[in-house]
């Protein structure tokens, strides 16, 4: 995103969604994802990478709307990563930063089943959306939200780190759950071989709680075995966005 009116079949098909949805200005877009089988729902905000003005406020506007969904609500990979994944490109980053529009990804579960649970939990959140925006009556309220009995309980905000990867080929067991709280040191999971003997054990390298497991029963060199979010530093969020928006001299 935002695509390409001049480019193959599949950018000026994003392009004409983005336009379309630009057009409309909306207040939010929440665009819905799944992550894996073994992972809590939970929200992703973006990063700003641009000087536009109105990114900061898009970006904080973002967050408090995703709130009110009643997850857990985290911003997403540094701006290095961000980048190097195209992040940076994907829907949400696009409405944010080029027509500050508010937007986030909520992920609700895995790929290819239906879990009723997870489906519950999104729809849930939806409703609490369209209830502050005044659209539809929850519980005879017009507005107010309920949390999700699985969201992340901390007064601090959350960021994604980067997905922690193996280094050995073998049978993945993890040692820790979803949603969970682990100290710096703590084992996460264990690659064993066929025979059962340990290859490698994955330590978490700092305070982190656990967001998802991966979906696959073996790991490769390389491959992502967990996602998890650390305690975001406010003046790393504050900085990142500063320098964005600040307008250079004489600019």
């Amino acid at each position: 995103f935002p695509g390409d009116p001049s480019g193959n079949t599949t950018e000026r098909i994003t392009n004409a969604i983005f336009n379309s949805i630009v057009e409309t200005k909306p207040d939010l877009v929440m665009d819905l994802h799944a992550d894996s089988q073994k992972s809590i729902p939970y929200i992703i905000i973006d990063r700003p990478t641009g000087a536009k003005a109105g990114t900061k406020e898009a970006i904080e506007k973002s967050w408090e709307l995703a709130e009110k969904f009643g997850i857990t609500v985290m911003y997403d990979i540094d701006v290095e990563g961000y980048k190097k994944y195209n992040v940076d490109k994907s829907l949400t980053a696009a409405l944010v930063n080029r027509n500050q529009i508010p937007a986030f990804s909520v992920e609700l579960g895995g790929p290819k089943i239906i879990d009723e649970r997870f489906v519950r939990i999104g729809v849930h959140g939806i409703k609490n959306i369209l209830s502050h925006f005044q659209m539809i009556e929850v519980k005879g309220k017009k507005t107010g939200s309920s949390s999700s009995e699985i969201k992340i309980k901390t007064k601090e905000r959350l960021e994604l780190v980067e997905n922690i990867t193996s280094s050995e080929s073998g049978i993945i067991e993890f040692l820790v759950k979803p949603g969970q709280f682990v100290k710096t040191g703590s084992a996460l999971a264990k690659i064993t071989n066929v025979l059962g003997k340990i290859e490698e054990i994955i330590f978490a390298n700092r305070d982190c709680y656990i967001i998802a497991l991966n979906d696959y029963a073996v790991s490769f060199p390389g491959d992502s075995l967990l996602g998890v979010a650390v305690i975001s530093p406010k003046t790393q969020i504050q900085n990142e966005i500063d320098k964005t928006t600040t307008t250079p001299k004489g600019g």
